[in-house]
């Protein structure tokens, strides 16, 4: 089961915004408890890179381990 908190820390790492309440139920409303951290991560990411510049998150992420 993925960890809220544990998404947060990868976020706050990255120099993004703590997952909202309405993304976290989005991901869960769709499975994703499926997931690692890492995939929900990617995936908040590819979602607000239609409203805001995500570009560097995403670089620093591919240096994450196990991405």
């Amino acid at each position: 089961m993925v960890n809220r908190v544990a998404v947060d820390e990868v976020l706050l790492s990255l120099g993004v915004l703590k997952v909202s309440q309405s993304e976290w139920n989005v991901l869960m409303k769709f499975g994703s408890n499926q997931l690692n951290e890492l995939d929900i991560c990617k995936a908040i990411l590819k979602h607000r890179s239609v409203s805001m510049d995500v570009s560097k998150a995403v670089s620093r992420l591919r240096t994450f381990p196990d991405s």
